[in-house]
């Protein structure tokens, strides 16, 4: 292939909108398992090593959603003082971590401010310290909660 030829994976202008979108795929996914429409909790978490997922099913207080058209990952709701939480586990490496994010996000979840996860964080008992913020603007940012010790 000679220097002029172009790939069509890479022949188009970068500013177009992407035709590759979670909603599509979340959508092509529903239809091809029979699944009825999902609307998300507004809040949800990923778990990437899910050990809390684990221990929120464990203790009986999450369930299994069967909607979730997803095919890699699964989607379990639980509820505090009456909010209605998500949470998917095994969101192990920051691409694949996008790519769920955006599925919640097509399906109802809210993109919370970091202050909002900090301050839910607390409330379900994790420790948090500023020198643990990762910001990455405009939408991006990383928090590390630290497990209370017993």
């Amino acid at each position: 292939m000679s220097n002029e030829e172009i790939l069509p994976l890479f022949g188009h202008n970068y500013a177009d909108e992407p035709v590759f979108l979670a909603s599509n795929m979340l959508e092509a996914a529903r239809i091809q398992k029979g699944l009825f429409p999902l609307k998300v909790p507004a809040g949800c978490l990923l778990d990437f090593d899910g050990e809390l997922v684990d221990f929120l099913v464990t203790s009986g207080k999450a369930k299994l959603e069967p909607a979730w058209p997803c095919f890699h990952t699964r989607l379990y709701r639980w509820e505090v003082d009456g909010a209605e939480y998500g949470i998917i586990g095994g969101t192990v490496g920051a691409s694949f971590a996008v790519l769920v994010a955006e599925e919640l996000f097509a399906l109802g979840c809210i993109r919370p401010r970091p202050e909002q996860c900090i301050e839910w964080g607390k409330e379900a008992g994790f420790r948090f310290n500023e020198r643990n913020r990762y910001d990455l603007p405009p939408y991006h940012y990383g928090l590390i909660f630290r497990k209370p010790f017993a």
